[in-house]
């Protein structure tokens, strides 16, 4: 393939190569559109058969016993040594490299999930599902475990946790349920007949700083990442702050075994997680945007708060948090809490009218009991 974008990855662009008649299909169905080639692409370059090395630096590190040891340890107030105590949870080959995880691994019949992020994704709880069903599925193979049997099969506990180390704002430590993208959202005090809970570790600069210096793996990984953006923003081209950022890594022992022997391979995987994470920026950058301009556009038009609840009701199908969707119509979180609050009580599909209905009466008795300012 001819690269008529200069020295992207060839994965970019294929997809840059459809952009011009994506565009056709409007913003949201052009962002999906465009996700999906990516990922399609990404399995081109560098999936089954042809994967030449791991889709990120932390799955690469991942790989390493020791440091699979070391993060656990950090996370679990634990102190092993003996790398040989980690099992690696392996799936079968020919597997899609859509359910491919960054590291899982048996400990002390307990089963570790350990994923990275660059970009929030609200789908993790979902993704780790699915791993763990793969990975269950090999589990009893392995063990011959009849779930016909009249004893009860018992299974390794499962543990969720995501690295998070993006540019987006996010908070130090959340929690992530998949009962919250369930169609009909629980009612209050019920409880799913199936949750997955993960929870997200921000590792960026300043947050949960006791636990990066715990781990001089989690801490060694984000020192040089560090390294590389403010490289990037020090006008350094990519190669150049990705080779520095590596070398000064060696010189300094910041993970100098990982960075020798790997260094080609991170050199790769690095330059194509930052392509990837920069197009992800700017996409969601787009969708803001759109969203404002949406909001204060026709919300000016109607100028109702009907209005304002279709909008609140849209964006709660799909499955944005009451955050995200005040920074979309770049309102306060106060003003849009009520009506998301019971979208959730009353559920999606629910009548706009009924919520408006609810907000008056509500609305009336705050006005009777004077707790309304003007």
């Amino acid at each position: 393939m001819n690269n008529t974008y200069g020295n992207l990855p060839e994965a970019e662009e294929i997809v840059l190569g459809f952009n011009d008649g994506l565009e056709s299909y409007g913003r949201e169905a052009c962002c999906e559109i465009r996700s999906i080639l990516y990922a399609v692409a990404e399995e081109f370059q560098y999936g089954k058969g042809n994967r030449e090395y791991a889709s990120d630096v932390f799955a690469m590190l991942m790989e390493d016993g020791e440091y699979r040891l070391d993060i656990y340890n950090a996370l679990n107030g634990s102190d092993y040594q003996d790398p040989n105590l980690v099992e690696v949870i392996t799936l079968e080959s020919g597997v899609s490299l859509s359910v491919h995880n960054d590291a899982s691994f048996l400990i002390g019949g307990e089963a570790h999930f350990y994923e990275h992020q660059s970009t929030h994704s609200p789908n993790m709880p979902l993704r780790f599902l699915i791993y763990f069903s793969h990975c269950l599925k090999l589990w009893m193979d392995r063990v011959d475990a009849d779930i016909y049997s009249g004893k009860v099969v018992k299974v390794p506990t499962p543990h969720f946790v995501v690295f998070y180390n993006g540019t987006e704002k996010r908070p130090e430590v959340e929690e992530m349920r998949l009962s919250a993208a369930y169609t009909h959202p629980m009612r209050e005090g019920e409880e799913p007949d199936l949750e997955v809970r993960c929870i997200v570790y921000n590792i960026n600069s300043g947050k949960n700083v006791t636990l990066l210096q715990k781990s001089s793996v989690l801490s060694g990984y984000m020192h040089f990442v560090n390294k590389v953006r403010d490289k990037i923003k020090s006008k350094e081209s990519l190669e150049g702050a990705i080779d520095n950022a590596i070398q000064e890594c060696i010189d300094e022992d910041v993970l100098k075994r990982f960075f020798e022997t790997r260094k080609d391979k991170v050199r790769k995987a690095m330059k194509w997680d930052l392509t990837m994470e920069r197009h992800m920026r700017i996409m969601k950058k787009e969708e803001r945007e759109e969203g404002r301009q949406e909001g204060r556009q026709e919300g000016r038009q109607e100028g109702n708060l009907l209005y304002l609840i279709k909008l609140v009701l849209k964006k709660v199908t799909k499955g944005k948090s009451l955050e995200e969707i005040a920074n979309d119509l770049e309102l306060e979180e106060r003003e849009v809490e009520m009506i998301y609050h019971l979208i959730l009580k009353h559920g999606p599909d629910t009548d706009p009218e009924s919520i408006l209905k609810e907000i008056q009466k509500e609305e009336i008795a705050c006005l009777s009991a004077g707790e309304i300012d003007f």
